[in-house]
């Protein structure tokens, strides 16, 4: 093989590296790092262990005493009117743990649940 060929395949292996994103997600370990997506919702996630009433931050932010007796506030703001929200477009891998004991209150009729809406890509 001649010297520019392999030249060229080198930069062809180094183009593809450099467009492909190797991003690790964030370990979710509690219900504040949870909560937290949504300052971040195009990030991926994943579970690392079960989230559950005996988990830490459960009060705050999962339970029917959370947020002024709303519960949990879903990931990504779903749309209102005419106001478009804000969709969680990231990834969240439950890695085969599971989420307990949400408490969630429905506004105006509305469901909601972990997510409110967006493009969700979920590995359980």
């Amino acid at each position: 093989m001649n010297l520019l060929r392999k030249s060229k395949l080198i930069l062809l292996g180094l183009f593809l590296l450099a467009s492909f994103s190797f991003a690790v997600p964030v370990e979710i370990t509690t219900w504040a790092e949870l909560a937290a997506i949504n300052d971040a919702l195009s990030g991926d996630y994943i579970l690392v262990n079960d989230l559950s009433s005996a988990t830490t931050g459960y009060d705050t932010y999962a339970s029917s005493s959370a947020n002024g007796g709303a519960g949990w506030t879903p990931l990504g703001e779903p749309i209102i009117g005419t106001f478009p929200g804000s969709p969680f477009t990231g990834t969240f891998d439950g890695d085969g743990f599971s989420i307990n004991d949400l408490y969630i209150k429905q506004l105006d009729g509305r469901s909601f649940g972990l997510f409110s809406w967006g493009m969700v890509r979920l590995a359980i």
